[in-house]
């Protein structure tokens, strides 16, 4: 089976300093936003995407898919923002990754889950870089992707733009504000892109 680190390798990420953030109903959080970076090998068609693991003190794990940006050989994420501090869902203890590459209509998932960071690291507020990523502390990848038929997924594309309405979906921009009668003018189904206006 082929590995995601033939084609790209994680060599260092950072993590800024904490931004306060206030909600809807004004009260103040702190957010910290991140970054990684790859050095990439291979075709020019290839593209990396980063499986992000929050781990939480209450034994939840978040996991959010991040995209990277090409840059002479190297990707490196865009930026992506963490609550290390949440009251509702716990303190974060570790921050762990994988990514996956895509290339020749294949997906290839990394064959270790690399440390992002560690909750102590969370607790100093400065801007933190980790430049040099290894396999120290790293744990085999479990997350896998499953490739589908490519025939079918049209098949139910081209349905749901026949049947628009069945979707039963009511369209939020910033606000909350409704827009339904604008909502077929601003999001199409297109071939593999869903909902991409």
């Amino acid at each position: 089976m082929p590995i995601a680190e033939k084609y790209a390798f994680p060599t260092h990420a950072e993590i800024g300093t904490s931004i306060p953030r206030t909600n809807d109903f004004k009260e103040v959080f702190y957010v910290r936003w991140g970054r990684i970076h790859f050095d990439a090998f291979g075709r020019d068609d290839l593209n990396v995407k980063v499986v992000l693991n929050v781990y939480r003190s209450d034994d939840v794990c978040e996991r959010f898919i991040i995209d990277t940006d090409w840059n002479n050989w190297k990707r490196a994420t865009r930026d992506f923002y963490i609550h290390p501090f949440s009251v509702k869902l716990g303190h974060v203890r570790r921050i762990t990754f994988s990514f996956i590459v895509h290339t020749q209509n294949r997906s290839i998932p990394s064959e270790h889950e690399y440390r992002f960071i560690e909750g102590g690291d969370l607790q100093i507020y400065r801007q933190h870089h980790r430049w040099r990523i290894g396999r120290e502390g790293a744990a085999p990848n479990h997350y896998r992707t499953q490739e589908l038929n490519a025939a079918e997924l049209q098949r139910d594309v081209d349905w749901c733009n026949r049947h628009f309405e069945s979707l039963n979906l009511t369209p939020k921009f910033t606000k909350g504000q409704r827009w339904p009668r604008l909502f077929g003018q601003f999001f199409r189904f297109d071939k593999w892109n869903v909902c991409r206006g």
